[in-house]
């Protein structure tokens, strides 16, 4: 991992730990999704990402003892957390209403849909790929 995916990384879990201490979120709504009675499904997907980008952070931690596919699954799930995270930053606050946070978050949307449909595309290049090789027979 590159220094530079590393302090993200870490300034992403340090984010999200300053945003819930400033929400006041209890620790039910952080084990238990859409338990709120306010923002039910917002804060929910908001509960869901927090948990996902845990399994991925506990897993760099553990990297040393799983398997690269093991890792590399736990790891495509911070595509989901982050699906989860914009849709809860769209529906539960006014955040996003602020052009700075605003224009910060689209871009970044964008620049992981970018990013995604590439290894998606690449993936299936390479498959296609490895499908077409013939074998010579002798």
């Amino acid at each position: 991992m590159t220094d530079a995916v590393w302090i993200l990384a870490r300034s992403t879990g340090t984010a999200a730990l300053v945003a819930l201490v400033l929400a006041k979120v209890g620790l039910a709504d952080l084990v238990i999704p859409f338990l709120v009675p306010y923002g039910r499904f917002a804060v929910g997907l908001g509960t869901i990402s927090l948990q996902l980008v845990a399994i991925v952070l506990l897993s760099t931690w553990l990297r040393a003892k799983l398997t690269y596919g093991g890792w590399l699954a736990i790891h495509r799930l911070s595509y989901v957390a982050f699906v989860a995270a914009f849709a809860h930053g769209l529906l539960a606050g006014t955040d996003l209403a602020q052009p700075v946070i605003g224009a910060l978050a689209w871009v970044s949307a964008a620049v992981l849909a970018i990013v995604a449909f590439r290894r998606v595309t690449a993936a299936r290049g390479r498959q296609s790929a490895a499908r077409s090789r013939t074998v010579a027979i002798p």
